[in-house]
């Protein structure tokens, strides 16, 4: 984890925002060697800063920044007792957890200031499968 839920990371410039909504985490494919630039959002208690967490990806929120698409994948631990919340999969997230994948979407498109992002979509937990491979 670099982030653990209930943290600020480091801000930008003077910019302060609310503390993330679960653990901000390098997502790393157990082929790239440990390498990679995709982050995500691990949703379960705090865990510590630096530990290693199995994940299932269940969702990906795509934004954008001055026409760069920004990946963020959405997991849940593996380890179901360390979960916070039951999500299998996007529909999950859509139907059973609508105010949570409304805070999840709010808190991204402004944790870096008020217009930094845009919300481009959500795609299901396939995606965020094709998109860890891809790294």
């Amino acid at each position: 984890m670099i982030v653990p839920a209930g943290h600020s990371g480091e801000s930008s410039g003077s910019e302060q925002f609310l503390p993330y909504p679960g653990n901000w985490a390098r997502i790393i494919n157990g082929d790239s060697n440990g390498q990679t630039d995709l982050n995500g959002l691990v949703l379960s208690d705090a865990l510590g800063r630096g530990s290693i967490c199995a994940i299932k990806p269940v969702a990906l929120l795509q934004l954008d920044s001055a026409g760069i698409t920004k990946d963020i994948i959405i997991a849940v631990p593996i380890d179901s007792t360390i979960r916070t919340i039951e999500i299998d999969g996007l529909v999950d997230l859509l139907t059973d957890h609508e105010p949570a994948r409304h805070i999840l979407q709010t808190w991204f498109v402004n944790h870096r200031g008020f217009g930094s992002f845009e919300f481009s979509g959500w795609r299901d937990e396939d995606a965020a499968m094709k998109r860890i491979r891809r790294q």
